[in-house]
């Protein structure tokens, strides 16, 4: 197998390719658990625990990829990247409140709606949670004051309001 680009309208992207049969239940690709952005390896890198929830679990990953993003070092930076490069403009959850929501059809609107407001539910929970969760959220973070957030040292709640916005949340 391989990568390759195709052309797709009038553009280019890039697709996986076989370039041999695959048998049913053939390995083609095996990633260490490690290397994988899930519940476990967030629990194995003693990120808090916000609890058992799916919405809990949504904002512990949400979370973490903010806190990965502001770090002077982190082993995540080449993949968040690509993820902060990724066009979500035209993604409908971000039309809410542009004249773009108006044009979508009702059914879809409703649907939005619900995910946009499921959002800033499990936003504002999640903010609630700050002042308990100072030193995780700091750790490797430059603070206001210049030091970097470490398990002794965390960021004051003003630093840590502006490094986990809800632009950056979104």
């Amino acid at each position: 197998w391989g990568a390759k680009k195709f052309k797709h309208g009038d553009e280019f992207i890039t697709g996986v390719f076989s370039q041999r049969d695959i048998r049913k239940g053939e390995l083609l690709c095996s990633v260490h658990r490690f290397a994988q952005l899930s519940d476990d390896t967030l629990d194995a890198m003693s990120f808090v625990r916000l609890g058992v929830r799916l919405e809990q679990k949504l904002a512990r990953l949400s979370l973490f990829l903010i806190r990965e993003q502001h770090r002077s070092v982190s082993r995540w930076t080449p993949y968040i990247s690509i993820v902060r490069e990724h066009d979500v403009s035209n993604v409908p959850i971000m039309y809410v409140n542009t004249p773009r929501f108006d044009a979508l059809s009702a059914d879809v609107r409703e649907s939005v709606t619900k995910q946009y407001h499921t959002l800033v539910r499990l936003y504002t929970a999640t903010k609630k949670l700050f002042r308990h969760m100072a030193i995780p959220l700091s750790l490797g973070v430059q603070c206001d004051d210049g030091s970097i957030g470490s398990k002794r040292a965390r960021c004051s709640l003003e630093t840590l309001n502006t490094i986990y916005s809800w632009d950056e949340f979104l």
